[in-house]
């Protein structure tokens, strides 16, 4: 199965800040990502300059967006809305 998917999906590896390596996907608008059983990243609408994502995933799974994660360092949950 491994050689079918690299036959279908771009797949390059980079290292990050932390030494990791992330997997880096190449998707068109209309496509998704599975992640585990129950999240899905779905790729609405692509433009030059930026893209559009969905985002279904059960309610104990955080997500936020880089720029505004500090803020909510350290908070509960259920305080996210204040």
């Amino acid at each position: 199965m491994g050689a079918i998917l690299q036959k279908s999906v771009h797949i390059v590896r980079i290292k990050t800040k932390l030494e990791k390596h992330i997997l880096v996907l190449t998707r068109k608008a209309g496509q998704k990502i599975l992640i585990g059983d129950d999240i899905v990243i779905y790729f609405l609408r692509t433009t030059e300059e930026d893209f559009r994502i969905g985002i279904d995933a059960p309610d104990d799974v955080k997500i936020l967006r880089e720029e505004i994660a500090g803020r909510y360092a350290g908070l509960k949950k259920e305080s996210w809305g204040e």
